[in-house]
């Protein structure tokens, strides 16, 4: 399996893969056999019971996380306090003409609910970051659910108010929810390392980390790529690909 993984990866076939393969079979998880690791460890008895302590050690749960908002953006206000000041002078920004009564409502209706759910520090978090990229002239840009937030367009973090479309805004902050909403930014990429280390000098490296997007195989695709790599002809990997029909209750039925 490893060997045909790496054949994907490196475009080749699998008898072409040389020096590319593994030497042996031994670069894989062991199994749950104890009598296995005690085998091959032993030499080094106490190394297998400090191993076996460590992974007992190393309970978690999803339902552990909370998120932890910093606290050096309050200052002498209160989060709301703040939120709420800063929000209301960037809609009086925004509309010179007179802020219209629904969007002022929209806002006070908006900012008791973030007050209520405990949301205030991780809006002004997203606007200190947001008010770095934009003081440095990086383009940047909230878009998603946050466009349905007046406070987000009130903040600058999008741009186009939702107070002249229809507003939708459980999509983005609900009571029904017990998670803090999702405000994606985007940055232009030749400077976006700059936002990352203003992340890193702000809050810290600790609490801050980088995400990846990990692609599954589907039934189809994976039997192209295996078929490939195994080096079996384009008519005989169609014929194999289009026996999959659909994707159904964790199963391909064929």
């Amino acid at each position: 399996m490893a060997d045909v993984l790496t054949s994907i990866r490196e475009g080749l076939r699998i008898e072409h893969l040389g020096r590319k393969a593994l030497a042996n079979a031994e670069q894989r998880l062991r199994s749950a056999s104890a009598h296995e690791i005690r085998s091959l460890f032993a030499d080094h008895p106490d190394a297998i019971e400090n191993a076996t302590a460590l992974a007992r050690a190393c309970t978690f749960s999803l339902d552990e996380l909370r998120s932890e908002y910093p606290s050096e953006l309050i200052g002498q206000e209160t989060a709301a306090e703040r939120l709420a000041r800063l929000a209301t002078a960037g809609l009086r920004w925004s509309y010179t003409a007179g802020v219209p009564q629904r969007a002022s409502d929209q806002l006070a209706h908006e900012l008791r609910l973030i007050d209520k759910l405990g949301f205030a520090p991780y809006f002004l978090m997203v606007h200190d970051i947001v008010d770095f990229a934009r003081d440095r002239g990086i383009l940047c840009q909230g878009r998603g659910s946050a466009a349905n937030s007046i406070t987000c367009y009130a903040l600058g973090v999008t741009s186009v108010s939702p107070e002249i479309g229809t507003m939708v805004l459980e999509r983005f902050v609900s009571e029904a929810s017990n998670e803090p909403p999702d405000i994606d930014v985007d940055f232009e990429h030749e400077r976006r390392e700059e936002v990352i280390q203003h992340i890193y000098e702000r809050y810290g490296r600790h609490p801050a980390g980088l995400c990846v997007t990990v692609i599954h195989y589907r039934g189809k695709r994976a039997v192209r790529e295996v078929g490939r790599a195994m080096g079996l002809s384009e008519d005989t990997i169609t014929a194999l690909s289009s026996q999959i029909k659909f994707y159904a209750q964790g199963h391909w039925a064929t």
